[in-house]
């Protein structure tokens, strides 16, 4: 059974996370056409400790491992052993197990269901549990970013942005700012701005959405 998580949508993080890769591209000195093609950034859900890996072509390009909360986000260059290129397919491993999960590699992409991510297959659950772990309950599930990170997080149930902001305010986190991938646009939520600043922002999140989130 495989497991969904709405990305994030939910992410000016990716939108940020890529602009920052291009900058520091720009400022180590790397070529203007290196920084004109940012790497693509994948994520998902799995068991906590299992490992994912994309592949083109059969040879690995990038892997990450899943956090406590079963979150795991890696990141495919441009190039590279695997050859990533525009429209080369990638696929994801689970703990070396094929999923049979797929994308197609473009530069400074996200999943083609930024809100859901990349839906695995459970064969090869480190857990050896049937179904990777579902994210627990409550407003947010992952690790809120320090004073003056940015992180990327996934609401752990339905939940009002206002009620969001609370959770994230009583975990210690004076929220700057909140941004989410929606209907392929950034929507960002500044707390005290302007109402026609918000106004994009969902009053509502739906379960296991992502979101961006500055503290």
């Amino acid at each position: 059974m495989p497991l969904r998580i709405p990305l994030p949508h939910a992410i000016a993080t990716l939108a940020v996370i890529v602009l920052a890769t291009a900058a520091a591209l720009i400022s180590s000195g790397a070529t203007r056409a290196a920084a004109q093609n940012p790497p693509a950034t994948y994520y998902g859900v799995a068991n906590a400790g299992d490992t994912v890996a994309a592949t083109i072509g059969g040879v690995a390009c990038a892997s990450a491992k899943a956090g406590p909360d079963g979150f795991w986000l890696l990141t495919v260059a441009p190039g590279g052993a695997c050859g990533a290129a525009d429209q080369r397919e990638v696929r994801f491993t689970l703990n070396g197990h094929d999923t049979g999960a797929t994308e197609r590699w473009r530069s400074g992409g996200a999943p083609s269901d930024a809100a859901a991510g990349i839906t695995l297959a459970a064969q090869g659950s480190s857990t050896g549990a049937s179904t990777p772990a579902s994210p627990p309950s409550g407003a947010f599930v992952g690790t809120r970013p320090a004073a003056g990170k940015l992180g990327l997080l996934v609401t752990g149930s339905a939940t009002r942005t206002s009620d969001l902001l609370t959770a994230l305010q009583g975990a210690g986190c004076q929220v700057k700012s909140l941004a989410i991938l929606s209907s392929g646009r950034w929507r960002v939520h500044i707390p005290g701005a302007p109402a026609a600043i918000n106004a994009a922002f969902p009053a509502d999140l739906g379960a296991s959405a992502a979101f961006a989130a500055r503290c």
